[in-house]
């Protein structure tokens, strides 16, 4: 029988987003953090579905996703920041790391990949 995911999620964070409760739905393969889907019931009453976004280095780096959404591109929007986590917006579909990683597989050029 495997143990149930969980982290414990900066107090900074639910107070920002409300989270009355909250579980882990799954943990992301990350090299350098670690990154979790996170399901929560807020204090009004509302569901939110976010990533929790834990920096290992304790170095929190926003300056990537902005430049990502300057070129248009799909990142997740910062929802609440703490001292060592971000709480992120969760959007489905493929990882622009796992597209990337697609990409080389196949040696496809990279302008244009993503349309």
């Amino acid at each position: 029988m495997t143990q149930p995911l969980t982290v414990q999620i900066e107090q900074t964070i639910r107070d920002q987003l409300q989270i009355a409760e909250y579980q882990v739905v799954c943990r992301y393969v990350s090299r350098r953090n670690q990154v979790y889907r996170i399901a929560a019931h807020r204090q009004d009453g509302s569901d939110l579905d976010f990533v929790y976004k834990v920096y290992i280095s304790g170095h929190i780096d926003t300056e990537y996703a902005c430049l990502c959404q300057a070129q248009g591109l799909n990142v997740p929007k910062v929802l609440a920041k703490g001292s060592q986590a971000l709480g992120l917006e969760y959007i489905s579909g493929t990882l622009l790391l796992n597209r990337l990683e697609q990409a080389e597989k196949v040696n496809e050029p990279f302008d244009g990949f993503l349309d």
